[in-house]
Parts: C-alpha cells; structure tokens; sequence
C-alpha cells in the first residue's frame, strides 16, 4: 500500500487480500488522515478493539 492513495482506495486494494498487519498500517494511515470510516473498516478487519475504540472517541468528539 503506497501512502500517497487515498485511504479509500487503498481500502479497495487491501480487500483483494492483505495481511492483518496490512489492514493495521492501513488503519493507521486512514487515521493519520482523519478518513475515520476508513480507519475502522481496517481495524474491525484486523480485529483491534483498542483503536475501534478510539475512533468511536474521535467520532463523538468530532461531531460536535
């Protein structure tokens, strides 16, 4: 996954078959771009817990 694709596309790449650690540096570059929808499709594949968590944080405090 090349850091400079959007988050969604890379998402899109990622689906044809990455590693959990792919979807983990995936997740992390989508949240480093505040693409928070994409960042928790990535961690719910890779099964954290912990930073579903903090999106779900990031997404209240974001909406207010």
């Amino acid at each position: 996954m090349n850091r400079l694709e959007p988050p969604r596309e890379a998402y899109s790449v990622a689906c044809l078959g990455v590693t959990a650690a792919d979807w983990e540096r995936l997740g992390q570059a989508a949240l480093q771009q505040l693409s928070l929808e994409v960042a928790r499709k990535a961690f719910q594949r890779s099964e954290n817990r912990g930073l579903l968590t903090l999106i779900d944080h990031l997404q209240v405090h974001y909406s207010h």
